[in-house]
Formats: C-alpha cells, sequence, structure tokens
C-alpha cells in the first residue's frame, strides 16, 4: 500500500527495557541490524499497527510495555533506485514512518523471537544507548539506518 506521493506507510519501534538499554535485532538472511518495525495495513491505525509488529518481531503485547512517546508527523525517507525493485521503480519512493519509543513492563525473557511462524530477527541485542543520551559521531549513530537516528534525537530529550 503506497500513498499518492510513492511512500509506504510504516512504523518503527524503539524498545527499551526496564535498564534503559535498547533493543536490536539481527533480521533473518541478512547481516543488518535494526530495531523492530514494519507496513501499517489497511484500515489499521499506526498505534495497531505498531502492537501488531511488537507481537509478530518481538514477542510482546500490549500490556507488556507502556507508550513513553511518538513522533508526531511522517518521518519520511526515499529508497535509492538501485535498492528498489525494477518493476516498482518510478512509482515507489520509500517510506513514511511514524516512530514509537516503548518502555517495557516486564522483563527482558518475555522477549520472544519465536513468537510467530514468520520469525524476522535471528538475534537480539540489548545496548545502551538513550540512557545517558549521547548520539555524537559514535558507533550508536552509525548503526541507525533509515533516518532513525532522527528518531533517537527526537527521543533523547525525554
Amino acid at each position: 500500500m503506497l500513498d499518492r506521493e510513492g511512500f509506504r506507510p510504516n512504523v518503527g519501534i524503539i524498545l527499551l527495557n526496564q535498564k534503559n538499554q535498547v533493543f536490536w535485532g539481527k533480521r533473518i538472511r541478512t547481516h543488518s541490524w535494526q530495531f523492530p518495525q514494519g507496513g501499517i495495513d489497511r484500515g489499521e491505525t499506526p498505534e495497531q499497527a505498531m502492537f501488531r509488529e511488537l507481537h509478530e518481531e518481538v514477542g510482546l503485547l500490549a500490556e507488556h510495555v507502556r507508550i513513553v512517546a511518538r513522533t508526531r508527523d511522517w518521518l519520511r525517507y526515499e529508497v535509492p533506485d538501485r535498492y528498489v525493485r525494477r518493476d516498482a521503480r518510478g512509482f515507489y519512493k520509500g517510506q513514511k514512518q511514524i516512530w514509537f519509543l516503548l518502555q517495557m513492563v516486564v522483563p527482558d525473557h518475555h522477549l520472544n523471537l519465536r513468537a510467530t511462524d514468520h520469525p524476522e530477527f535471528r538475534r537480539l541485542a540489548l545496548e545502551r544507548l538513550l540512557g545517558a543520551a549521547r548520539f555524537s559521531g559514535g558507533v550508536q549513530t552509525r548503526r541507525l539506518r533509515n533516518g532513525a537516528h532522527r528518531v533517537v534525537a527526537l527521543f533523547a530529550a525525554l
């Protein structure tokens, strides 16, 4: 589902555990690490999509987290042509995302990468990124892709 401008609606999740460590997931069949995220289905609100993706990707339910913050507006990023399928070139531009900052209210053992029949992550890491709110060019910033560094900077002030 694309909007009129060629952007796919999507939600992104920055998930903090009770120690304020950030969840990173290593995708299956790739070398990339990323935050949980995924598309918004027709008829879903961003919040509904976020809770669906949260369960599908890391096995958590709404009662396992609290929403700390979310971006007010869509954050857009364009995908370079070399990454766009040939048949989608010309009308697919990239993604627009609403990001959520969630705090787990349950222990880490509730994280379950095999909660569904189609797992998306094969490994997880918990790293201390937001606690000190220092994002000056270090490894943390380089690892954040697709505009997620902007989201972390927005949420860092909380």
